[in-house]
C-alpha cells in the first residue's frame, strides 16, 4: 500500500487531467515496482539482476518509447514533432 500511495503523487503533479492520471498511473506503477523489486536482487551474492540483461532493458525502453509516441500522435497529431524543438527554431534547422 505504501508503494501504491507513493507513485501516484509525483505522477499527479506531472500529468494534468483526471482521465490521463487514471489511464497511465497503473502503467507507471507497474514499471516502478518491476524495477524496484528486480534491482535489489543484485545485492545478493552470485545472483543476477533481471534489469542488467540487455534485452530486458531494451524491451522495457522500446515499449515505453513506442507507447509514448503513439499516445502523442493520438492526442496532438503531427504537432507532436514540434515538442522536441525549442520555440523559434528556423525550419531549415528542424531536421538536425
Amino acid at each position: 500500500e505504501l508503494i501504491h500511495d507513493f507513485v501516484p503523487n509525483p505522477v499527479n503533479e506531472q500529468i494534468g487531467g483526471l482521465d490521463v492520471k487514471q489511464k497511465f498511473s497503473p502503467r507507471i506503477l507497474v514499471t516502478f515496482t518491476f524495477s524496484l523489486f528486480c534491482n535489489p536482487q543484485g545485492m545478493i551474492p552470485f545472483s543476477f539482476t533481471v534489469t542488467s540483461h540487455f534485452l530486458i532493458t531494451l524491451a522495457l525502453s522500446f515499449s515505453i518509447l513506442i507507447g509514448i509516441t503513439i499516445v502523442g500522435f493520438q492526442r496532438h497529431g503531427l504537432h507532436f514533432f514540434s515538442f522536441s524543438l525549442p520555440a523559434g527554431v528556423p525550419l531549415p534547422l528542424a531536421p538536425f
